[in-house]
């Protein structure tokens, strides 16, 4: 009874706190919609060759990771200037999404005429694929990017929102039960390269749903243009964009490597197992979302760091606990033989890559000092310094050891990052301990 007791008193003082009520609402319905899209992995593994599975993980990689740069960091200044135009929301809405739409077309003009996307999809992959055809995958690529740039900006603000996350969930529900269920349909009926299949009618659904969404999104903008808040949200968005522009070849880095050096086979062994691992992703998404706002607000600094580090332990906790049931469910899959034999290596290689991902996570999470700092322009540095040694040790070790080779080169990196970010919010919070300046972008409770 005592332990029952015990147990009722910590539920109680769970649900109590806000930021585990909040972390709790994003992460309910996500959990539910993303342990859909994990099994729904399990059809599109049988619709697709290991070739096909491989060439679409590149692609859609290659598709996050361009939206990732060319939202140009505005999410990043919609976020910072939140609180600050909370009474005139529509006044900064209007004027991060005029810089991005101006940016968009620059962009997809230079794109157009110079081939840079085109070109970049054939050093990534090649020429010699089978099956894959550079031409057909170009308009979808675009049409992706292009819908992931402003769900970036639109999921930024139903999160910051506390009245608008059930938007936020309703919109991931209808992506993962409307796209997933005509992309499957359209795989059963089309005698086509799946990997081409998949891509095109995943990125046209989805560009369908969002559009709905993103117009209830600008409903409230209110059209004057701001000179000096473009000029803010440049200051602050740019150096994210570069720090993302680095990012997105860091995160290419290893499967561009691995192919060069294996094929499109053992590329989509090692993709699932990226996939697989990258659900750890779900929840810490959810308690960044929940963390934001408040952790922004706190204008002492070493009150904000041990604050985040008694937080943050706990979330490495319940990640390492996750993991753990993450590799029971991969063996079990393997064991009953869910799916192809073929991917049988793939289990071998997570609890490196769960520990990598782990490791990711709480340099993520130190990582939001550079912009509680307002000292974005920094991560350009860490990011170039983080690539190079990530390119390096993947052309040093996957020669040797294939996918394990890239699975160390990740660790090996992730954990240099990690360590530079763990020391820079320390030195600044606890260290040199100060209060931010007058023009800090939060206010204290």
């Amino acid at each position: 009874m005592k332990l029952i007791d015990l147990a009722k008193d910590y539920y109680k003082a769970f649900m109590a706190n806000e930021l585990s009520n909040r972390f709790l609402n994003l992460l309910s319905v996500d959990v539910l919609i993303k342990a859909s899209g994990l099994a729904l992995m399990y059809v599109y593994l049988r619709l697709m060759s290991l070739e096909e599975y491989g060439i679409y993980g590149m692609v859609i990689n290659l598709v996050g990771s361009l939206a990732l740069f060319m939202n140009f960091g505005l999410f990043v200044a919609q976020t910072t200037f939140f609180n600050e135009f909370k009474d005139n929301i529509g006044k900064l809405i209007f004027n991060v999404n005029l810089i991005l739409f101006l940016f968009l077309i620059i962009a997809y003009l230079i794109f157009y005429y110079t081939l840079v996307d085109f070109n970049l999809l054939n050093f990534l992959i090649g020429k010699d694929i089978k099956n894959f055809n550079l031409p057909r995958f170009r308009l979808w690529i675009w049409v992706g990017i292009t819908t992931q740039v402003f769900v970036f900006m639109m999921n930024n603000y139903f999160v910051l929102s506390k009245r608008k996350i059930r938007i936020f969930q309703i919109y991931n529900a209808s992506k993962i039960i409307i796209t997933n269920g005509l992309t499957i349909f359209a795989l059963y009926q089309m005698d086509l390269d799946k990997a081409y299949v998949r891509l095109k009618y995943s990125m046209i659904v989805d560009a369908f749903i969002t559009l709905p969404f993103f117009l209830y999104y600008i409903r409230l903008i209110r059209p004057e243009v701001d000179f000096k808040l473009i000029r803010k949200c440049l200051l602050i968005g740019l150096p994210c964009m570069a720090t993302g522009i680095i990012g997105s070849i860091y995160g290419l880095t290893d499967r561009k490597i691995l192919l060069d050096f294996t094929n499109a086979a053992t590329l989509g062994v090692y993709t699932y197992s990226l996939v697989l691992t990258g659900n750890l992703w779900i929840f810490l998404q959810a308690f960044l979302n929940a963390f934001w706002p408040n952790f922004l607000e706190e204008k002492d600094t070493r009150k904000s760091f041990l604050h985040t580090m008694r937080v943050t332990k706990k979330v490495m906790l319940l990640l390492t606990i996750i993991s753990i049931g993450m590799f029971a469910f991969a063996w079990f899959v393997d064991y009953f033989k869910i799916i192809n034999l073929k991917y049988k290596e793939s289990i071998s290689f997570m609890p490196l890559m769960l520990v990598t991902q782990i490791i990711i996570a709480f340099s993520t999470i130190m990582a939001n000092y550079f912009i509680y700092f307002k000292r974005t322009y920094i991560q350009i540095f860490t990011s170039i310094i983080s690539l190079t040694i990530n390119w390096q040790l993947c052309l040093l070790l996957i020669p040797a050891y294939s996918c394990w080779g890239a699975i160390w080169a990740t660790l090996i990196t992730a954990g240099v990052s990690c360590l530079f970010n763990y020391s820079y919010a320390y030195y600044n919070c606890i260290y040199r301990y100060h209060t931010p300046p007058k023009d800090h972008i939060s206010t204290s409770k």
